[in-house]
């Protein structure tokens, strides 16, 4: 029994850290952003949409039908759009009584982000605990891929925080957050190796459809707002 819960404890370990080591080196590389002329963020707000549209449409949403079918990825791609919208509404200016200026346009974006990122951290979790369980070689190997994987996914949220003016301790604080749900969700699928596939489905359809939202609604609207060229 002890043996069992070291081992799960391990796994759980093993995909936080995976999930966190990325996302820190990706928000520690948004530092060097900071402070850089408009037309370099500009242009990295644009590399980060651009990015992102790549893990949605070439990751998530294929990865979702293949573990499902094309009607649950449907649900799940309209859902988180709907969650999107709603949480647009409940971080309106007026609700939150913040003046309207671009720092909080950053924040509410960096918020959004961070949401989507630890949504999209669940069913890789699964993935991660499902193969260390049964094939610990494999598992680390995936682990390194998540690595690397959740780097774009840091250097996304670090600069979104970072121009809203946000100190390093709280930035540190959010990746922390953003990928306690991976270890956790490493734990559920070491446990339960046989999670059922609509769910995995749904979840990296949802965290792919509030994704879009996010960028065809707040980054590159950032990235054109931030520089908009000679003109």
């Amino acid at each position: 029994m002890n043996n069992i819960i070291y081992n799960i404890s391990i796994i759980g370990g093993i995909g936080f850290l995976s999930a966190w080591m990325g996302i820190l080196a990706g928000v520690l590389l948004s530092f060097f952003i900071k402070g850089k002329k408009d037309r370099l963020k500009g242009a990295v707000f644009g590399l980060i949409g651009s990015l992102m549209i790549a893990i949605v449409f070439f990751e998530l949403i294929p990865e979702s039908i293949e573990t499902s079918n094309i009607y649950i990825t449907s649900i799940g791609i309209i859902s988180g759009i709907i969650v999107s919208i709603f949480l647009d509404g409940k971080l309106d200016y007026n609700h939150l009584h913040i003046p309207m200026d671009k720092n909080y346009r950053f924040l509410k974006s960096g918020i959004f982000m961070a949401i989507a990122i630890g949504i999209h951290h669940v069913p890789m979790g699964f993935a991660l605990g499902s193969l260390m369980s049964t094939n610990p070689a494999k598992g680390i190997h995936l682990a390194m891929a998540v690595i690397f994987h959740g780097i774009p996914e840091g250097l996304a949220i670090g600069i979104f925080f970072n121009e809203s003016n946000l100190d390093v301790l709280s930035l540190i604080l959010i990746s922390i957050f953003t990928s306690i749900p991976l270890g956790l969700s490493s734990i559920l699928g070491g446990i339960i190796s046989g999670i059922s596939p609509t769910i995995i489905s749904l979840s990296l359809a949802l965290a792919g459809g509030m994704i879009v939202y996010i960028i065809f609604n707040e980054t590159l609207p950032n990235a054109w707002k931030t520089w908009k060229g000679r003109g």
